[in-house]
């Protein structure tokens, strides 16, 4: 049996543990970047600041990086949105931009605020991710994956109406153009059919017997059917193919404001 003393020890080694456990409210945002992982160099942190400083002080965005070494279990998304909201971003231009990386969890996410949605959509960030933090990441260099991603979401911020070379040629959105293309290919054929048959079904009928008359009477009256549904315009299903909808630099920082966070970002593994 164990000694009285021995089974304090025990207790005080488990709520010493769940006290330094990362949680939302232990993970203050005191910089730009917060490298509780370590995974960063010294050098890396000072290029970080240096490309964040500037949109801090335009009030352009206030973006911060947070590492971790795990989730311990819990949702990245809700734990990054703990983190940022009402602590990141300008409380009336909610422009906050969170980087979490769960390095032990391989796990990362974009927590956009609202008034950054419009520039840095889920499908902008979702790209940035995929295009710069995980090869590098997968290659064990962090510091690489976020000095990119970072140097791309100033730029988008700094000129929100261009897209830098690397993300307009990505495969998303040549899959897109290729899937217009295709649906268009496949309506023009569609409405060759469809004519097709009416017309084949007019000149059919004129050429029968008297006798069959009802059969290709029957064979217009569904044609003609066909063709009016597909072309009719309007109603509320939007037509064949459906609807829908859309540590710090040198610089003078104040700390972050109280910006709104929406939801908005992606996530991503590595």
């Amino acid at each position: 049996m164990k000694k009285p003393t021995e089974i304090w020890i025990v207790f005080l080694i488990f709520f010493i543990g769940i006290a330094f456990a990362e949680v939302p409210g232990d993970v203050t945002l005191n910089g730009f970047v917060n490298d509780y992982a370590g995974v960063l160099s010294s050098g890396e942190i000072s290029e970080i600041n240096a490309l964040l400083q500037p949109l801090y002080d335009t009030n352009q965005a206030q973006v911060a990086v947070v590492t971790i070494n795990s989730l311990e279990g819990r949702d990245i998304e809700s734990f990054s949105y703990e983190i940022a909201e009402g602590k990141l971003g300008d409380a009336e231009k909610n422009n906050g931009l969170l980087l979490l990386i769960a390095v032990d969890d391989r796990k990362y996410r974009f927590e956009v605020g609202r008034g950054l949605e419009p520039i840095l959509n889920d499908a902008k960030v979702g790209r940035i991710g995929r295009t710069y933090l995980v090869p590098a990441f997968r290659e064990g260099d962090y510091g690489k994956g976020v000095v990119d991603a970072v140097r791309t979401i100033k730029q988008e911020v700094e000129n929100p109406n261009e897209i830098t070379d690397s993300l307009s040629s990505s495969l998303p959105d040549k899959a897109i153009i290729f899937i217009i293309i295709a649906i268009f290919i496949f309506v023009i054929l569609i409405q060759i059919i469809v004519w097709g048959t009416i017309i084949s079904a007019l000149f059919h009928n004129q050429k029968k017997a008297k006798g069959e008359k009802g059969r290709t009477d029957n064979e217009t009256f569904w044609a003609a059917l066909l063709a009016s549904q597909f072309f009719r315009g309007g109603g509320s299903g939007g037509g064949v193919f459906g609807g829908g909808s859309g540590g710090f630099g040198g610089g003078g920082f104040g700390g972050f404001g109280g910006g709104g966070f929406g939801g908005g970002g992606a996530s991503g593994g590595w």
